[in-house]
């Protein structure tokens, strides 16, 4: 655990490049998942449309569980919490559509 002193005394100067912490700051998530994300195809075998509903479920869950944050954020009165679940919900909502029907 951190003390008072440490906090204080943290090292803000920035990380050397070979530095596991500085190649997870540059890791791009969202170039990762279009990466992963499949064109669509006109002609869809039974187990690629399975594929697809059950990626555009899971997918969805994450859109609900923005939703849920943003009214969440508004019943507590944070609005910092209600625009970060609008903002997931926009998100996962978008990814969702490229697997929907």
């Amino acid at each position: 655990m951190l003390s008072y002193d440490d906090i204080l005394n943290y090292d803000t100067s920035p990380l050397p490049e070979e530095s596991i912490l500085a190649e997870a700051m540059r890791y791009e998530p969202q170039k990762a998942l279009e990466e992963v994300t499949p064109e669509v195809e006109e002609d869809l075998s039974l187990l690629d449309t399975i594929g697809r509903g059950l990626t555009h479920g899971t997918l969805g869950l994450g859109e609900a569980v923005g939703v849920g944050t943003q009214w969440l954020g508004g019943r507590l009165g944070s609005e910092t919490i209600a625009e970060a679940g609008e903002t997931a919900s926009k998100y996962w909502g978008d990814k969702a559509e490229k697997f929907g029907a």
